[in-house]
């Protein structure tokens, strides 16, 4: 699904203003959330193949994000950490950190605590 959400592909710009490679190194969705790749992804030859690309591209970006936002999601209040990351990142990342708190809370009960 992450191609129905996406409005646009960030390309790496030349030397001139203007310019660009066809080399793709972001996305933007259609909320205006941009994903940076973590490795330019080159959009040159068989459409159907660099489209896969791109995908795997995504989904590893979405992959490095996803941990990023776990891991700094009790660093600071949550309405500061929400803006840093795409809202589905932040659902997700949400969900996860209220699965580790209820598991925690059951652990500490079958404790007697």
């Amino acid at each position: 699904k992450i191609f129905q959400s996406l409005r646009s592909v960030n390309y790496r710009p030349k030397g001139q203003p203007g310019q660009f490679t066809t080399t793709a190194i972001g996305v933007f969705s259609h909320e205006h959330e941009y994903l940076a790749l973590q490795s330019g992804v080159v959009c040159e030859g068989r459409v159907e193949s660099w489209l896969q690309d791109l995908l795997r591209g995504s989904h590893c970006a979405l992959r490095t994000v996803m941990e990023v936002a776990v891991q700094t999601c009790n660093d600071k209040p949550r309405q500061r950490w929400m803006w840093d990351f795409p809202a589905q990142v932040v659902l997700v990342t949400s969900q996860v950190a209220w699965t580790m708190d209820v598991t925690m809370v059951f652990a500490l009960l079958d404790e007697g605590n």
